[in-house]
């Protein structure tokens, strides 16, 4: 193995652990929101709303992020990353008013923007091209790994140590991955760079919006990461504790047992994908598992333990479909515009996260079947609830459609 291929899996092993990072931060307020609406004295669903901003400057940013580093290359824009998700996260734990609770985790959004992206461009210009699909699914599921620190174990390192000393725990880690990537990015040899400003870059990636079966893929993509990061990013712990009146240490557990089926079943679907159709069938599978999941889930009835285990679960393996859009996408596009078009499913996927937390709360404070359905009796049903959670049959019905298009779309342009 020569220098180059080694500087190149430490840099992986370096962008894979950023990557796990953002993915912390998207999922740590489940167990920093109860802090912060008790310091700053405001409602939950504000918490949920100002937190929620990591999204969008998180989106915002990754079509621009894939043309940084075409512009000024891994060397540059890796470190100003890091040490901008250092800044945000040191801001973010030290909020003392809502103002700077929303600015840090915008600024956090901006830093992560482009953790995602930097382990694909690791994986294509530094490592061999046949271990490409293998690096992507390692990335999908390693990430995964941040989610799951940001439930259980976060809580138990804020129970046992304050919430102070987990503050500084998590800015120590953002602190030695900036010092990580200052010593490693220095062996990097120069990186040929493109002239293509950001100007024209948008234009081309404009063009693909005229592709109807990619806009499918972005809207599955959109619909599918909408539910994840309502469901196990956010909502997911309340719906057991008020829903299930389990405590808080079993719902934090069935969001860990959901990210773990997400990231085992990531890897696996990146073994399974041999080729571009198999991909299509294999997503397509995932999508019809999600659909009836979450319908079930949303029938106003008790799940028992296992019922609701086996929800969880079905829940996780059915959103590993959203890797199999990063490898269904660039098939979509000229190849002159696949890192572009990979930009923008990400996009679509991040600002699907934004959403879902800010609707599935709109909806639970605003809305009861109940006012609707006055004349049954629904018991002690959490009503509010339920009705919340007819958003994610809807949006998965909604993903179901639209990659069943991606599968048969010329069959039914040929049909029309």
């Amino acid at each position: 193995m020569n220098s180059e291929i080694r500087l190149g899996y430490k840099l992986y092993i370096l962008a894979l652990l950023f990557a796990s990072l953002s993915f912390f931060f998207q999922v740590v307020p489940i167990n920093t929101s109860d802090y912060f609406e008790a310091t700053l004295g405001i409602s939950q669903s504000r918490v949920v709303n100002l937190t929620s901003l990591y999204f969008i400057s998180y989106a915002a940013l990754q079509i621009p992020g894939g043309i940084f580093f075409d512009k000024f290359g891994l060397k540059i824009v890796l470190p100003i990353s890091i040490a901008i998700t250092t800044l945000g996260s040191g801001l973010y734990f030290s909020s003392s008013n809502p103002f700077m609770l929303g600015a840090s985790r915008f600024i956090i959004g901006i830093g992560c923007a482009v953790s995602y992206i930097s382990a694909i461009y690791i994986a294509i210009k530094f490592l061999p091209a046949k271990w490409l699909p293998l690096l992507i699914g390692i990335l999908e599921s390693f990430t995964g790994c941040g989610s799951v620190i940001a439930a259980q174990p976060f809580k138990i390192l804020i129970n046992h140590y304050g919430f102070h000393i987990s503050a500084y725990i998590v800015v120590g880690f953002c602190l030695f991955l900036l010092l990580s990537s200052l010593i490693l990015v220095r062996n990097i040899k120069s990186e040929q760079k493109t002239e293509t400003t950001i100007v024209e870059a948008f234009k081309s990636a404009f063009k693909l919006f005229k592709k109807k079966r990619l806009i499918c893929v972005f809207i599955y993509s959109f619909t599918t990461w909408l539910v994840i990061m309502s469901f196990a990013g956010y909502w997911l712990k309340n719906y057991l504790i008020h829903v299930h009146e389990y405590s808080e240490v079993q719902a934090l557990n069935l969001i860990q047992v959901y990210w773990a089926s997400f990231m085992i079943a990531s890897l696996l679907v990146s073994i399974m994908i041999k080729d571009i159709a198999s991909a299509k069938i294999i997503v397509c599978l995932l999508a019809g598992l999600g659909l009836i999941t979450y319908f079930l889930m949303s029938i106003p009835i008790i799940f028992s333990y296992h019922g609701v285990l086996i929800v969880v679960i079905c829940g996780g393996i059915s959103a590993s479909g959203v890797i199999i859009a990063f490898s269904i996408v660039p098939k979509l596009a000229p190849p002159q515009l696949s890192g572009s078009v990979v930009a923008m499913n990400n996009t679509f996927i991040v600002l699907g996260g934004f959403v879902g937390q800010v609707v599935f709360g709109y909806v639970l404070e605003n809305f009861d079947i109940a006012n609707v359905f006055v004349n049954y009796n629904f018991g002690n049903l959490e009503t509010h609830y339920y009705t919340a959670l007819l958003i994610y049959p809807l949006f998965t019905l909604i993903a179901f459609i639209a990659i069943l298009y991606v599968v048969f779309g010329k069959l039914v342009d040929e049909i029309i």
